[in-house]
């Protein structure tokens, strides 16, 4: 979108009145709309634990789903993560993934796939040892930093990083949510994820900390989460209008 379109404030807007002009236009303006923090699965929308039954679900995926080391699998990537280990009781990551699995939304997913053990074999949630910074996620597993998230933002856009949002963003990339296994995810599989998973959870948590995001940077395109539009290199988008993308050093970037 050309940022010319755009009337500029004929008055000085606070950070909280533009944060808020921010999110209105994302909620109006986002193509498909909001979804429900609750992943679909094969057509239906899965349903919270109750609260009884949310310690136990989490010790029974841990048992089933976090990796023990004891297949002797490398690492389904050739980049910077090494190879893969168990979560370590006292990593962030561990903690964080705790504390999904106590949520509603983050409950749900846990119930169903210690429901459907068989359907589900074969996954498995495991600790990155290489050098790379946040999560990544294919058909068959999850790999979390034993200190994830280890940045407090993101480095196109500069939002803050929930991360409770970035795991159901990765569970989207799962066999939870796919119906097969591909090579390689694009930025539209990314997009797809920031849209339908991790946005409506940085919209539920709000409290001014967290709006949508807006930008998704794969290492060569940036696309607009609202728009779907989709640019060569970084861009981030403007503080006053999210559809528009700027470049990072623009005088309007976010």
């Amino acid at each position: 979108m050309d940022s010319s379109v755009i009337d500029k404030p004929t008055r000085k807007l606070t950070q909280i009145d533009l944060r808020n002009q921010r999110i209105s236009i994302y909620k109006k303006h986002v193509l498909g709309g909001i979804p429900s923090v609750f992943l679909r699965i094969d057509g239906k929308q899965l349903k919270p634990a109750l609260m009884t039954n949310r310690d136990k679900n989490f010790k029974l995926f841990v048992s089933k789903f976090f990796y023990n080391g004891k297949d002797g699998s490398t690492d389904v990537w050739s980049d910077n993560f090494g190879l893969p280990t168990g979560l370590k009781l006292t990593s962030t990551a561990y903690k964080a993934f705790f504390r999904y699995a106590k949520t509603d939304y983050g409950s749900a997913v846990v119930k169903e796939m210690v429901s459907n053990l068989e359907k589900y074999k074969g996954f498995s949630v495991r600790q990155a040892t290489g050098t790379r910074p946040t999560a990544k996620a294919d058909y068959l597993v999850i790999l979390l930093p034993s200190n994830f998230p280890s940045i407090t933002r993101f480095p196109t856009g500069g939002q803050r990083i929930f991360d409770l949002a970035i795991i159901h963003h990765e569970f989207a990339h799962t066999m939870l949510v796919r119906s097969k296994k591909s090579k390689t995810l694009t930025i539209k599989d990314e997009l797809w994820a920031v849209r339908k998973a991790e946005n409506p959870i940085r919209l539920k948590r709000g409290g001014g900390r967290y709006e949508p995001r807006y930008v998704y940077y794969n290492g060569n395109s940036t696309v607009n989460v609202i728009t779907g539009e989709i640019l060569p290199l970084q861009w981030t988008v403007s503080k006053y209008d999210p559809r528009i993308m700027v470049k990072l050093n623009h005088k309007d970037a976010l």
